[in-house]
């Protein structure tokens, strides 16, 4: 499920996060961000940042896991970049 914060008008997706539906292991499962890594002409790497929640919905901190992951560039649409400039 998206977990996401917009006023109807404006959508800030560095709010957003994907939530496991089913529980593991009694755990729900969100990712939390995406980090891109490097572009390549072929696939975008990028590290996923992963963090389990308890029974208590309350973050499990010592579970979190950064995963590095390859995404081929046939199955990306379009990607959004938070702006690090104010």
């Amino acid at each position: 499920m998206e977990i996401r914060k917009d006023d109807g008008f404006n959508n800030w997706f560095s709010q957003q996060s994907l939530q496991s539906t089913n529980k593991i292991d009694g755990l729900t499962i969100r990712i939390s961000k995406f980090k891109l890594d490097s572009i390549t002409s072929t696939s975008f790497q990028v590290t996923i940042y992963v963090d389990f929640y308890g029974t208590d919905n309350k973050l499990l901190a010592d579970k979190s896991r950064q995963i590095e992951y390859s995404f081929d560039k046939k199955e990306i649409t379009e990607v959004l970049v938070k702006s690090t400039q104010r």
